[in-house]
């Protein structure tokens, strides 16, 4: 993508006022930009085997995730209903999780997970960040 980059912003290719790392920090920060001016459908994910573990009160999604779309539990089709963390800290027990809650880096469960379960967690995620020539973004762009 730099080379592109390079050969429409310039007509020399060997710029030097343009460096690689330069060029990789203009092209992630317009990425990151324009990823969070709006939930582009490039940037949906669905994931239908999201693990989460016997006795787990948490787990860390995907990478890139930014914000939860839905949590569904994949043998009932039974969705998860979204509260916010503190709600989640008054469940004891254990059974099949009915709640989460996104929480920093993990999205917590509650009750407890009582076995383990797959669930289909459908989410947006952020543009990597790219290094390489042969880095391609998650947004569509014409070669």
């Amino acid at each position: 993508m730099r080379a592109r980059v390079v050969a429409r912003a310039t007509t020399d290719t060997n710029d030097t006022l343009l460096t690689a790392a330069q060029l990789n920090l203009y092209i992630n920060q317009s990425l990151q930009q324009l990823s969070l001016e709006a939930d582009w459908p490039w940037q949906k994910v669905t994931d239908y085997s999201q693990a989460l573990a016997a006795n787990a009160l948490s787990f860390t999604p995907g990478t890139g995730w930014y914000r939860t779309v839905s949590l569904t539990h994949a043998a009932t089709g039974e969705p998860l209903v979204r509260y916010a963390p503190k709600v989640l800290d008054r469940y004891i027990g254990t059974g099949q999780p009915y709640i989460y809650a996104p929480d920093g880096l993990v999205i917590r469960v509650a009750p407890t997970a009582d076995q383990a379960y797959t669930l289909i967690h459908r989410y947006f995620r952020y543009e990597p960040v790219l290094s390489a020539d042969g880095d391609t973004p998650l947004v569509p762009y014409v070669v």
